[in-house]
């Protein structure tokens, strides 16, 4: 969240109207992890009950973390309090509260939070963003994919790329491209193509530089995603980003003309949506 956040941010002028009020908070509630994983197997309904038991989970939303240097932080909104009302209404219960939008183009979101039993009114500022959300998955896997697919549309991150990421500026070259292939509706397509890598994999640089994350090293992010997991270098299905010279030649190339922009003050806007 601390790194898909500003990039959402960021890349609010290519989303057109797919946009949302980024606060910088990550709420959960029961449903949460009874819809994350299945559960017709006796450990899933295991793990959504006690998910719920250790972050003592109801049917309203709790922020379980909050961004550093995002809106929420700056109203004042902590771990551990229930959202409960928006805007003075009362929350339903398909409502998620990381695609919020303001009232009547307000600048900010009213919440009515819960804090140890009292109820606390915040103004929080509404910073658009992309809509997209992130999300973490349980896994060893050195993979992360974007997807279409109704309110499980996002971007999911596995445990073993946060493992394997050195740093956050090196996952912020992989979230700006996943990004980007929602915003360039390549995940509406049949399957990936070289072509719509290497048009993520300009736009997500793009995306990643603007949000203040510094992709000098995206070569060699990719570089040892194809080395550490061979797989990743095969163009077939989800195994479709190949490190190929030409990959290589493009990444330094886009690499580079961000810096020069960057030095001489200009917009980081790319010079065309993709390549």
């Amino acid at each position: 969240m601390r790194v898909s956040d500003p990039i959402r941010i960021a890349a609010a002028p290519f989303c057109e109207d797919h946009l949302a009020s980024v606060l910088g908070i990550y709420t959960a509630k029961k449903a949460t992890f009874e819809h994350m994983i299945p559960t017709d197997l006796p450990f899933e309904k295991a793990f959504a009950a006690d998910a719920a038991t250790r972050f003592d989970l109801t049917r309203q939303p709790k922020v379980l973390l909050v961004v550093p240097g995002l809106p929420a932080e700056r109203a004042g909104v902590a771990p551990g309090d229930v959202v409960t009302r928006v805007h003075g209404k009362k929350l339903t219960r398909y409502v998620q509260v990381d695609s919020l939008r303001p009232k009547d183009d307000a600048e900010h979101l009213q919440l009515t939070l819960e804090r140890g039993g009292v109820p606390i009114e915040v103004s929080v500022e509404s910073r658009l963003g992309c809509s997209t959300p992130s999300r973490f998955m349980f896994g060893t896997n050195v993979n992360a994919f974007a997807t279409h697919f109704g309110r499980n549309t996002g971007i999911y991150v596995f445990g073993g790329m946060l493992e394997f990421m050195e740093s956050d500026d090196d996952l912020a070259v992989i979230m700006g491209h996943e990004l980007a292939h929602m915003i360039l509706k390549h995940t509406q397509q049949m399957r990936a193509t070289q072509k719509s890598e290497a048009d993520a994999d300009y736009l997500g640089l793009y995306l990643a530089a603007r949000a203040g994350f510094d992709v000098s090293e995206a070569v060699d992010v990719w570089d040892r995603m194809a080395r550490t997991n061979p797989y990743s270098t095969i163009d077939w299905g989800y195994y479709s980003h190949p490190m190929s010279p030409a990959r290589s030649v493009m990444l330094r190339s886009t690499v580079a003309e961000i810096a020069a922009k960057r030095a001489s003050g200009q917009d980081l806007m790319p010079e065309r949506a993709s390549r």
